[in-house]
């Protein structure tokens, strides 16, 4: 939605200003970062909504992953508009979304994935996807950090590879 909107402005070539701009990426990056936390923790259970429970508790790992990637995801996502808008540059969006949904799968109880149960089976999801659940939460904040790195590259007009 805000990717539409800052096409529609860039389009219309209305001038804005820097501090709407960066008002804009800030209020976008918020936004996402709240969306996240609640559209990960909620469905994985570690946070409480009383409509069901898991399987397997969640632990203080599930929480640090949830909030941690729901922060860097939104600054991603803040720094992606900031670039859409003040340089009119399609960046890539693939690292950080890869990220945020590695983090659903680092946080989710391995007896609740239902639709991996059903190829793996529940004993196999608790003898090996149980232990590696940590490191997909290292991978998916290393991974949204790299592209926060590319952003800033990009922003900073460091990045060699990007045509703006």
């Amino acid at each position: 939605m805000l990717f539409r909107s800052a096409v529609v402005i860039n389009m219309n070539r209305k001038k804005i200003s820097k501090d709407d701009i960066l008002f804009i990426s800030i209020v976008s990056g918020i936004t996402s970062a709240i969306l996240m936390f609640f559209l990960i923790g909620i469905p994985t259970a570690v946070i409480e909504s009383g409509k069901f429970t898991r399987m397997i508790p969640a632990n203080g790992l599930d929480a640090f992953f949830l909030l941690s990637t729901s922060i860097l995801f939104g600054i991603f996502f803040g720094t992606g508009v900031y670039i859409r808008l003040l340089k009119g540059f399609k960046h890539n969006i693939k690292k950080g979304f890869g990220g945020a949904i590695v983090s659903y799968f680092a946080v989710s109880c391995p007896t609740c994935i239902s639709f991996l149960v059903a190829i793996f089976g529940a004993a196999f999801m608790m003898i090996y996807y149980d232990p590696i659940s940590p490191f997909l939460g290292f991978f998916s904040v290393g991974l949204i950090g790299f592209a926060i790195n590319n952003n800033i590259k990009i922003i900073k007009g460091e990045c060699k590879t990007c045509k703006i």
